[in-house]
């Protein structure tokens, strides 16, 4: 269960990266009668804000990219260290394996916690001011 929420989070935060992309080749190809240009701005900088927010929170739920071979210390990192030790072995699950799998599924909650109030608040409003702005995003015409 905790595997498939780190999942579903990660997946969650990606998607919305991919749209914030987007939204920024808009807003960046959006003319002058559409919007005013410090308000252009403004919109630009809360999105690569957003953005930059969503990519140090997936960073702590997966190994960023990088080069090399390096320690992973992200939340899916050790998931995944606790549930290999716990599937190595046909014997029952010592003490110190279960208190790890709840260090990690307790530090997973924390984190999806701190996602979710970062969706609840800035991505939220970032959205509002998207819509309030009057912008066509999706070039629609209207």
């Amino acid at each position: 269960a905790a595997r498939e929420r780190h999942n579903r989070a990660r997946e969650r935060i990606e998607d919305t990266r991919e749209v914030l992309a987007f939204v920024k080749g808009r807003l960046e190809e959006a003319d002058s009668t559409a919007i005013e240009a410090a308000e252009k701005d403004a919109l630009l900088e809360r999105t690569q804000s957003v953005d930059e927010a969503l990519e140090a929170l997936l960073d702590e739920l997966r190994q960023p990219p990088g080069e090399g071979i390096r320690a992973d210390e992200s939340v899916g990192g050790e998931l995944s260290g606790v549930y290999g030790a716990l599937t190595s072995s046909y014997d029952r699950p010592t003490r110190g394996q279960l208190e790890a799998l709840e260090r990690a599924e307790r530090r997973l909650d924390e984190l999806l916690a701190r996602i979710d109030a970062l969706y609840a608040g800035v991505v939220a409003e970032l959205r509002g001011s998207l819509d309030a702005a009057g912008l066509d995003l999706w070039n629609t015409g209207g």
